[in-house]
């Protein structure tokens, strides 16, 4: 009640539909409607004040009344219910309401013996994980599914499914296997990139250095005209010395 006086709708209809979980497991089916009645009412009293819809609240309302109404097992209503969450789901345009829609489906229909729609529902939902990449949930719902079939008692369907979930685990491994191998791939080949750059950086400087050395380059010539200038002094120096010798012996 707190919550709903403060106006914080998603919180109050999470505690309502909790209550009305415990009221149902407990077999009081009366408190357990009427506290999803009430909840209804707040969403409907919330919608209207703020003037915009809250399907996610909703879904949550419908998927409760239609686990009770699975417990009774009156198909009938339960198909209400689904319908309804079904409507819920589009509306939120959620991911993963759509996924707990497909999944809540599946469930009815093995619950009240329809397998052939409930595998119809159940492969749209593993295919909507695949797409996801989220491979844990899939097979989170094929070990659920396996464990329908137990309380059921349904060996047919057991037998089915395990078959499909051992398929599924093996493509699982390969896909894994093949995302791991593209990750190695991908490292190999950039750090390739990075020694390639590395050598072609190296040799360039081993270019330069090389240039610099070389005659004809701006160092190379301040150092080979010093060395032409004292070869050419060095003659000089002998003739004048041996001229002021020769002079010497003359006179």
């Amino acid at each position: 009640m707190r919550f709903a006086t403060q106006e914080n709708y998603a919180q109050a209809v999470k505690c309502g539909v909790n209550a009305s979980a415990l009221y149902h497991r407990e077999n009081y089916y009366k408190e357990a409607f009427e506290l999803l009645r009430n909840a209804e009412l707040l969403v409907r009293t919330g919608e209207q004040k703020l003037k915009k819809d809250f399907p996610d609240l909703r879904f949550r309302i419908n998927k409760e009344r239609l686990q009770m109404y699975i417990s009774l097992r009156n198909p009938t209503r339960a198909k209400e219910q689904l319908n309804r969450l079904e409507e819920t789901a589009k509306a939120a345009q959620n991911d993963s309401l759509s996924n707990d829609f497909l999944y809540t489906q599946a469930s009815y229909y093995y619950t009240f013996g329809m397998n052939s729609q409930g595998d119809t529902a159940f492969k749209k939902l593993i295919e909507q994980y695949k797409q996801q990449k989220n491979y844990a949930k899939a097979d989170e719902c094929y070990q659920n599914l396996i464990n329908i079939a137990l309380r059921a008692n349904d060996t047919e369907l057991m037998a089915r499914t395990y078959d499909k979930y051992i398929t599924w685990t093996d493509s699982v491994k390969a896909l894994t296997a093949q995302k791991e191998l593209n990750a190695l791939k991908k490292k190999y080949n950039e750090s390739l990139t990075i020694i390639q750059e590395k050598r072609r950086l190296s040799f360039l400087q081993t270019a330069y250095h090389h240039r610099s050395l070389r005659p004809g380059s701006h160092f190379s010539g301040s150092i080979s005209g010093r060395s032409h200038h004292i070869t050419t002094l060095h003659p000089t120096d002998t003739q004048t010395k041996e001229s002021n010798w020769h002079c010497q012996r003359t006179q």
